[in-house]
């Protein structure tokens, strides 16, 4: 059995080579970013993604390359694509000031477009759409840990509320 100094020890050693790792992987996206915008070969950037172990937070990672970078996720191919046409540009001056493991945002922002919101101004088609956002973010938000807080009474007042406003129409 290990002694409370050779536990401790262990565990800053552990957090040491953890922060150590962080800063490698943000030293390698911000020179994999230079060489993409340089000479527009982001492999480096798919390579690190796939070779990284699990427990190193590749979504977080993912995310901070795409918000920092013109590129895309290619689901199919589980690998970072640059779409054909994108006037997004490696922002690599963003990137050195954030830090990878302080970015936290979930995901990537999409665009809003009005025309598949309002198809054929389909009053229902919008109200189904936003208590389907609202559905959405009640399981996010329980997958991720959270907990939908309120009494049975509220949670059921709230769903009968969903229900009248898709009635409405």
């Amino acid at each position: 059995m290990k002694t409370i100094k050779q536990l401790n020890n262990a565990i800053n050693s552990v957090v040491n080579a953890s922060q150590k790792s962080q800063d490698k992987i943000q030293d390698i996206v911000i020179n994999s970013f230079e060489l993409a915008n340089n000479c527009g070969n982001y492999s480096p950037l798919n390579l690190l993604i796939t070779l990284l172990p699990n427990g190193t937070r590749k979504s977080d990672l993912a995310m901070y390359i795409i918000a920092h970078s013109p590129l895309q996720w290619d689901k199919d191919k589980s690998q970072f694509k640059k779409p054909k046409k994108s006037g997004k540009q490696y922002l690599i001056e963003d990137a050195i000031k954030l830090k990878w493991y302080d970015f936290n945002q979930d995901k990537p922002v999409k665009d809003f477009y009005y025309s598949k919101r309002l198809k054929n101004n389909d009053i229902k088609a919008v109200l189904q759409s936003l208590v389907d956002a609202e559905i959405k973010q009640q399981v996010a938000t329980q997958e991720k840990g959270g907990e939908l807080i309120g009494t049975d009474e509220e949670k059921q007042a709230y769903g009968e509320t969903l229900r009248k406003i898709l009635a409405l129409v």
